[in-house]
């Protein structure tokens, strides 16, 4: 079996991997409890505060609902307008195999370190410091048949699999 994608991301699928970063972890209680306790003390104090403290309180209420996602897709539109070409990842039996511009570079299974289903989207992590992101528009219908394909590989070849096919 073969499986071929030549795509490029954009800022918003970016944008979209971040936000799963985030408020897919414990991180994102700390967020709500500081984002919850704010507005209580914006209830409690906004009487007795000058101006500089309702400042501060809006500012600090607006953190992690507002600036921390628009400051998430800065950072995404800046990382899409880096990729100036398209990438191409292939997957066989031999491994993956990346291709940018000229320079490809091929991933034996041995080797492969994870695959992540994140919601719509795929994220191949071929060596634990590298990651791609491949969202539904890019694998289509054969998203699921792509990641049952890596997980039966890793299972079978990574030298990072335990007996269960799950990463050590």
């Amino acid at each position: 079996m073969e499986y071929s994608y030549t795509y490029r991301n954009n800022a918003l699928e970016y944008m979209k991997f971040r936000l799963r970063n985030v408020y897919g972890q414990w991180t994102c209680v700390v967020n709500f409890v500081f984002t919850f306790a704010m507005i209580c003390l914006i209830i409690s104090k906004w009487t007795h505060t000058n101006i500089l403290g309702k400042v501060l309180m809006i500012i600090g209420v607006l953190i992690f609902p507002v600036i921390q996602p628009l400051a998430m897709y800065i950072a995404s539109a800046r990382q899409a307008h880096e990729m100036k070409v398209d990438t191409t990842l292939s997957f066989d039996d031999k491994g993956m195999h990346i291709t940018v511009k000229e320079h490809v570079q091929n991933i034996p299974w041995k080797d492969f370190y994870t695959v992540i289903r994140r919601g719509t989207t795929l994220v191949i992590v071929p060596d634990g410091q590298h990651a791609y992101i491949l969202p539904a528009r890019v694998t289509g219908d054969t998203r699921e048949a792509l990641y049952q394909f890596i997980t039966e590989k890793i299972r079978t070849y990574s030298r990072y699999a335990d007996q269960q096919g799950k990463v050590k």
